[in-house]
């Protein structure tokens, strides 16, 4: 029976994978020799080893463990000023390949291969232009029927100053109307009498029935009274 020894042919042999894995940091490659029991010693010449059998040279292979860190730099952000001199921020971490994705170090001395660090702030400087002022509105001039309100609107610089500079086109309004709810009879104005609208005038029964009017309008009136009222009935 054959043990494997000079009697194996036309099979694959290999050998152990590298130790190293190479290529850049993150993802490698490690290699092995392949080697067909029935190929010439020449290396000559086409395999009798079946093709579909055959074993693969190489395998992909991680080497975080050689990477360094790398500094990662963000977008910068906005002035912190509306004008003038102020400053831009952005983030800076450092890097590193781990498990198959780029997380943030537990150390920026992780980046020490890596150079100086980039600059997470930096001076920026924006034009101060004159700009337009209001103050508050004014208070109705009417309480219905298309009132007016009033305000001033200035353009001043950057130094609170009177300019000529800001764009007409932006303007913002001066006068606005106010209260354009049709007036009712309560918001007339009071140029007429306060008693104008009211009728103190009280029509009397005709003349037959005058005393028995007088009579019964006394009966819920003051002793003083009902003795004027008899007084006015025997005159009549």
């Amino acid at each position: 029976m054959c043990d494997m020894g000079s009697c194996a042919s036309d099979t694959w042999f290999f050998s152990p994978w590298e130790p190293s894995c190479r290529g850049p940091c993150g993802e490698g490659v490690q290699r092995r020799r392949i080697y067909c029991s029935g190929d010439p010693l020449e290396g000559k010449g086409s395999s009798s080893c079946s093709a579909k059998a055959k074993p693969s040279d190489t395998r992909n292979c991680s080497n975080e463990k050689q990477c360094h860190g790398s500094w990662f730099a963000g977008p910068w952000s906005e002035c912190d000023v509306h004008c003038g001199t102020g400053h831009q921020w952005r983030p800076v971490l450092c890097v590193t390949w781990s498990r198959g994705r780029y997380r943030v170090a537990k150390s920026e001395s992780y980046c020490k291969g890596s150079g100086e660090k980039p600059a997470d702030s930096k001076p920026c400087a924006l034009d101060c232009k004159a700009e337009w002022f209001t103050s508050d509105w004014s208070e109705c001039s009417a309480l219905c029927d298309n009132g007016v309100q009033r305000r001033e609107v200035k353009c001043l610089d950057h130094q609170q100053k009177p300019s000529l500079q800001c764009p007409s086109a932006t303007k913002p309004d001066s006068r606005q109307t106010c209260n354009t709810q049709p007036c009712r009879k309560e918001h007339l104005n009071d140029s007429a009498s306060p008693n104008e609208d009211l009728d103190y005038s009280e029509e009397l029964p005709n003349d037959s029935s005058v005393p028995s009017y007088i009579e019964d309008r006394s009966q819920g009136a003051s002793k003083e009274d009902r003795d004027e009222t008899q007084q006015f009935s025997k005159g009549d």
